[in-house]
């Protein structure tokens, strides 16, 4: 059911890691399809400070997001603000918040 709302192309930009110098190492970009709606919302992030969401995405994916990782989505790029919603659905959608 929820694909049938999925239909934007988007792209994850997947963290991997730091160097020695606590750089960024470049990103992995994985293609999927999904659903942005914007909407503001305030949150707590996971470092305590308040934080207003701009938007939320429902992606269909079936591996984990941390909130480093990032959404390119009409070549705009999104910073994930909290991870809301899981549904195992078949297939799996996450909803998360960005900014």
């Amino acid at each position: 059911m929820i694909e049938a709302y999925c239909v934007d192309d988007m792209t994850i930009l997947r963290f991997a890691g730091e160097d020695a110098y606590r750089e960024e190492l470049p990103r992995t970009e994985i293609a999927v399809k999904g659903y942005f709606k914007r909407k503001t919302k305030m949150f707590r992030n996971i470092h305590g400070d308040e934080i207003l969401a701009t938007g939320f995405f429902w992606i269909i994916y079936s591996s984990a997001l941390t909130e480093r990782d990032r959404i390119k989505f009409n070549s705009i790029e999104y910073e994930i603000v909290v991870i809301e919603d899981r549904k195992d659905l078949s297939p799996v959608a996450i909803k998360f918040w960005v900014r």
